[in-house]
């Protein structure tokens, strides 16, 4: 900053050089510039705070899709306050990990269906052993045919190879209610609000449990094999939410 600052003070200087024929008004303002280093260095720290806070609210503006592509609207501001207050994910500060590799990559499969990204929100979700990367992206609306949803919360899923994936955009409304997920292959996943540490499945084969990070889940499901080859996850008989303890939490999948 320093460089810069010094760099523009003799840009001011060199300017008030190259007036050789000034009028009287900008005579005296020359001299001032020239005879005054204080108010010249106060001038130059307004001009610098002003660009700090103009950086400080310009949102980051990754790609989305293809280079070339057309672009979403990006946004510098927060989320809804219910959205902050459902999920501490969107409540801690954004990492390099957040903006990293993983990330960029799966923002190939995003484009101006999804508007009014909420950029500094973007997170990467935490992938344990064997688990697929994901990422949450907020954003104000998602459009597609047939459906329209406002301030929503996506998640894509890549694919273990890393070509494709599954993605799903939620709303508020859906994360309590426990239908903010889907599955790609074997892998169930879902969102779940603030308070949930555990997601209990039961199948006529008996009971499993998955650990939560970042409001966050992913499931190795059991399989039924389809006619013609393949596999589909069983569907649970039934969901539960755990709290640390292993206890049921208060609110409930799919109670209002």
């Amino acid at each position: 900053m320093s460089n810069y600052l010094d760099a523009l003070r003799q840009e001011l200087v060199a300017a008030s050089d190259r007036l050789t024929q000034p009028s009287p008004a900008m005579a005296r303002q020359r001299r001032w510039w020239r005879r005054s280093p204080r108010a010249l260095a106060i001038a130059l720290a307004g001009l610098a705070v002003s660009a700090t806070a103009i950086a400080a609210t310009t949102p980051w503006q990754p790609l989305f899709g293809d280079p070339g592509s057309p672009q979403p609207r990006v946004t510098g501001s927060a989320p809804p306050a219910g959205q902050l207050a459902l999920l501490s994910v969107l409540r801690r500060p954004q990492t390099p990990e957040d903006r990293g590799v993983i990330t960029q990559q799966t923002l190939r499969y995003f484009g101006t269906s999804t508007q009014g990204v909420y950029t500094s929100y973007i997170r990467q979700l935490p992938s344990g052993q064997g688990a697929l990367p994901a990422i949450l992206l907020p954003a104000r609306s998602w459009q597609v045919p047939g459906l329209n949803k406002n301030d929503v919360l996506c998640l894509f899923v890549a694919e273990a190879n890393a070509d494709g994936g599954a993605k799903g955009c939620y709303t508020t409304t859906e994360v309590e209610s426990g239908t903010a997920g889907g599955s790609l292959g074997a892998i169930v996943y879902g969102l779940v609000p603030d308070g949930v540490a555990q997601v209990q499945f039961d199948y006529p084969t008996g009971t499993q449990v998955v650990a939560v990070h970042d409001n966050f889940y992913e499931q190795r499901a059991p399989q039924n094999t389809v006619r013609g080859g393949g596999t589909t996850p069983v569907r649970p008989q039934g969901t539960s939410w755990l709290d640390a303890q292993g206890e049921p939490t208060t609110h409930q999948p799919g109670s209002p």
